[in-house]
């Protein structure tokens, strides 16, 4: 009994928004009324533009337990990142009608009655409007069938500014330590005098299978809305370091940044880090497009094409029945390096007593070899090896950051979005309000937490460390506490 009336409440919600409203832009959301836990649809969203075209985003807020995967996007940008899928045009499609589709994928745990709420936001005779829609209601029940609602919702003029106040900042301050264990310099390519626009690469191996790729792009005083992408080979992933205020993605072997208003800065500084899970066989390269628009008209600029060199493998030689005296220094090295000798090589300088010769063999020195893990997940860079002689410090403590956010949002609604009992804190860093939860003087107790509440859906969080109150990098608070990484 209870169904029907849910089902009946849906057309009398049709029958108003469309008597309301009237004729104009329209979006008619098209959603199962009920569904079942455990299983997957199709959510489509039909889109009316009228006289509209150029810039247009399409936000829709999941509750927790559903999750989304890209269908059709007609021409737009697809990302899906903390329960959010957003869609972003730079020009809408020419279509009078469209329809973009998404697959909602519910978990085991979902039941009861669920409500999406999103907002379209567009621009038209250079007025920005937006306008909310929802709670459209989803019945969970492992009897029920899916029964497909419509409702249409039509924009009314409000002036707002099509920005989402929710967008979790993804930039970080830590950076990839290279194979040699020094940090690459700054990245300043000058400006290309002739072009007011220009993007600039630069790729720098961070161990066998990691590299850091450094962006920057020169804007001038462009304004408003634009979008990055890199084309990455096959065979490699894409993780996020920093993006100057972008909203980061990697799909189809594609990078994208979304910038809804650019920074006043004059550059854009972006790093990014792949991983190479298959070795190439051949040659492979990067390639990007950085466009923006001007004038309500979208403008590209194409990037240089950079390869990305595979670093030579070393191979290790193979000695037998070699004697090597034990000696008190070990002195990291890159290689192992073969010494040919008839006598043993003793390293500490001190003569032997006794001369032990082998003949005809050849004496290897091995020494430990410095290596980096290259890429690391949740922002935590840091090396594997780090070990420090100075003594433990009890002002260095480790936390795990679950969110950071642009606008005011209290610790209250940060623990109903990500269901967390614990004790939420928040810090002012870089602009941002970021908040954290346990506290813990081994970074492995943060590290487990971080695993804890990652099983729990809170899929961005990861390690901070701070020294005396001050946000520090982990690769400082292992060397001062004389502790190792973890994966």
């Amino acid at each position: 009994m209870l169904k029907y009336i849910f089902l009946l409440i849906n057309s009398i919600s049709i029958l108003f928004f469309n008597l309301f409203f009237g004729d104009g832009v329209t979006l008619t959301p098209k959603l199962p009324s009920s569904a079942k836990p455990n299983s997957e649809f199709v959510a489509e969203f039909v889109v009316k533009k009228g006289g509209t075209s150029g810039f247009a985003k399409l936000q829709i807020e999941l509750p927790q337990g559903l999750s989304a995967k890209e269908i059709e996007s007609k021409g737009g940008a697809f990302t899906y990142t903390n329960g959010v899928v957003k869609y972003i045009w730079t020009s809408l499609p020419s279509d009078e009608e469209f329809t973009i589709k998404f697959n909602v994928i519910a978990d085991a745990s979902v039941s009861g009655s669920k409500q999406i709420l999103g907002k379209f936001s567009y621009i038209t005779n250079n007025a920005k409007q937006q306008v909310d829609f929802g709670p459209l209601d989803i019945m969970f029940d492992a009897s029920s069938s899916a029964v497909t609602a419509t409702n249409t919702v039509t924009p009314t003029t409000n002036n707002l500014e099509p920005v989402n106040t929710n967008t979790v900042a993804t930039a970080t301050t830590n950076t990839t330590t290279p194979t040699d264990n020094k940090v690459p310099e700054a990245f300043s390519p000058t400006k290309d005098p002739n072009a007011a626009v220009s993007v600039h690469r630069r790729i720098t191996a961070t161990g066998p299978d990691g590299f850091l790729v450094d962006l920057v792009i020169h804007k001038e005083n462009l304004k408003g809305f634009a979008k990055y992408t890199d084309k990455i080979p096959a065979g490699f992933r894409a993780t996020v370091v920093s993006t100057n205020g972008a909203s980061f993605s990697f799909n189809d072997q594609v990078t994208k940044l979304v910038w809804v208003s650019l920074p006043a800065s004059e550059e854009l500084k972006i790093s990014y880090k792949l991983s190479m899970e298959t070795k190439p066989s051949s040659k492979v390269s990067i390639t990007g497009e950085f466009s923006y628009l001007e004038n309500d008209q979208t403008q590209k600029v194409k990037s240089q094409e950079d390869e990305i060199i595979i670093p030579a493998e070393v191979t290790t030689p193979v000695t037998t029945n070699s004697v090597v005296p034990e000696t008190n220094t070990v002195t990291p090295t890159a290689t192992i390096t073969p010494i040919e000798t008839n006598t043993v090589v003793a390293t500490n300088t001190l003569a032997p007593t006794n001369t032990v010769v082998a003949t005809n063999t050849v004496a290897v020195v091995e020494t430990p070899t410095a290596t980096n893990t290259g890429a690391i997940k949740d922002t935590e860079s840091t090396n594997s090896s780090i070990t420090s002689k100075t003594g433990g410090n009890a002002s260095v403590n480790f936390q795990v950051q679950v969110g950071a956010f642009k606008n005011n949002i209290s610790t209250e609604k940060i623990a109903s979005i990500y269901n967390i009992n614990d004790n939420i804190r928040t810090d002012m860093h870089e602009g941002l309000t970021k908040f954290l939860i346990g506290n813990y003087d081994d970074y492995k107790g943060a590290r487990d937490k971080r695993e804890n509440i990652k099983n729990k859906g809170v899929s961005g969080a990861f390690v901070a460390a701070y020294n005396s109150g001050k946000r520090i990098t982990i690769q400082e608070a292992l060397m001062i506490t004389s502790q190792k990484w973890l994966r």
